[in-house]
């Protein structure tokens, strides 16, 4: 695998220069910036193309809008989804299956 370490720098730079800037009203907040880890994913070239495009047409950069697809899963399997409150009740209710 070749690494395009001009790319990866630049890419680096412009994280580093923008990292202050302040977010659209409608995207995720971090209040907790300081204390956030960063993950690296790997994408193909069709993959970063649409990613970047459909940031685009939200107006957001790439990686907000990466970050509020994996918070929008965290949130749907999280234990307080109404999905999984759901599936706990009616657990309760009828432990065993309806008793026709």
């Amino acid at each position: 695998m070749t690494v395009d370490r001009d790319a990866m720098e630049s890419a680096r730079a412009e994280t580093e220069r923008t990292r202050d800037n302040a977010l659209p009203e409608d995207s995720l907040s971090r209040p907790n910036r300081r204390h956030s880890r960063v993950y690296s994913v790997r994408l193909s070239e069709d993959e970063h193309g649409a990613v970047k495009e459909l940031a685009a047409e939200q107006g957001i950069p790439a990686s907000t809008l990466i970050r509020s697809w994996i918070v929008e899963r965290l949130r749907a399997r999280s234990d307080d989804s109404l999905e999984t409150r759901v599936e706990r009740l009616e657990r309760l209710v009828m432990p065993r299956g309806p008793a026709w």
